[in-house]
């Protein structure tokens, strides 16, 4: 029996949806079975803010969330997420079969109960089931390792993610000049 209990947390649910925004999970039973088969060597960070790469088998379990940009506007679709109206490239963007790797934000129990952002029910949910982890999201990537989005930076800059309090200035601004060069060439992905 597998010692890990995983908490699925609703931003990771989302990507279950195909008409969802960014990575669609495909089939996220195969995909927890291969968080949990990772847990086993996976050494979390001091934070328990787990950055998780899955091996190539995984890959069979998602859709990237992103792709190239283009310069057509009718390439574009506009969703409401996470209480901002925003651009995203249409779904039918990305090029498949190409992935250029699959992780999973995993948080231990310590992290996703300190992690302010979380709400009270998500909290209680997770302690009430016993639940070991939090995975808290899925990243398919079409390309290179998408850094954080400029608008999550900030957010986290602003106490919304307490790893950022331990970043250093010289950090913080090679972090700003990675997304800035990444988001310059991709966009998320979301259905029309």
């Amino acid at each position: 029996m597998n010692p890990y209990s995983i908490f699925i947390h609703q931003i990771a649910k989302d990507q279950f949806d195909a008409t969802g925004i960014g990575t669609f999970v495909t089939n996220p039973i195969s995909l927890k079975a291969h968080i949990q088969s990772a847990l086993d060597t996976y050494e979390f960070p001091e934070n328990g803010q787990g950055f998780m790469h899955l091996p190539e088998e995984a890959f069979k379990c998602v859709v990237p969330g992103v792709a190239r940009r283009t310069n057509n506007l009718k390439d574009y679709v506009l969703r409401s997420h996470r209480g901002q109206v925003s651009e995203y490239l249409n779904r039918d963007k990305v090029e498949l079969p190409k992935l250029g790797g699959l992780a999973i934000i995993v948080y231990t129990e310590e992290a996703f109960l300190a992690d302010k952002q979380v709400s009270d029910e998500a909290k209680q949910a997770f302690t009430s089931g016993g639940y070991t982890h939090a995975w808290i999201t899925t990243l398919a990537m079409a390309g290179p390792r998408a850094p954080v989005g400029a608008w999550r930076f900030v957010a986290n800059l602003a106490g919304g993610n307490l790893a950022y309090s331990m970043k250093t200035a010289i950090d913080l601004h090679e972090e700003a000049k990675a997304i800035e060069a990444y988001w310059s060439e991709w966009c998320t992905v979301a259905s029309e």
